[in-house]
């Protein structure tokens, strides 16, 4: 995992997501396989492949739903809807990280992203 993660600060991403993959496969139910999986598709996300981010963020609420990653899968999420214009689906996923996460402290990002979606254009949402 430190390896892994290592890869990932040294935004070496392929090797990061590889590294972060061996060790979900090995250690399924160690309490770092939710933090590795968010890994994987935060790296996505730095790299400007929101829908592929999506993929692999969801992961972290199929197989970990108790997992400590959970909030920071869901903030993501909805930057990925957001980055894909994807509205509804972006204010869809600050809400239930808020109502789900409420004591989680990114609760108060998802309340000021939700708060700067509604002041968009509206052209610039598709849904």
């Amino acid at each position: 995992y430190a390896l892994a993660y290592r890869s990932y600060s040294e935004r070496d991403f392929n090797k990061a997501r590889g590294l972060f993959r061996t060790y979900i496969e090995k250690y399924k139910t160690d309490a770092q396989a939710d933090n590795a999986q968010y890994w994987i598709g935060a790296s996505y996300l730095v790299e400007n492949r929101p829908a592929t981010a999506l993929a692999e963020l969801r992961k972290v609420i199929e197989n970990h739903r108790s997992g400590d990653a959970v909030d920071e899968a869901l903030l993501d999420m909805a930057e990925a809807f957001y980055r894909l214009r994807a509205c509804s689906d972006a204010k869809t996923t600050l809400d239930t990280l808020i109502k789900t996460q409420a004591t989680s402290p990114l609760a108060g990002k998802a309340k000021q992203k939700l708060k700067d979606i509604r002041k968009l254009p509206k052209d610039y949402c598709t849904s």
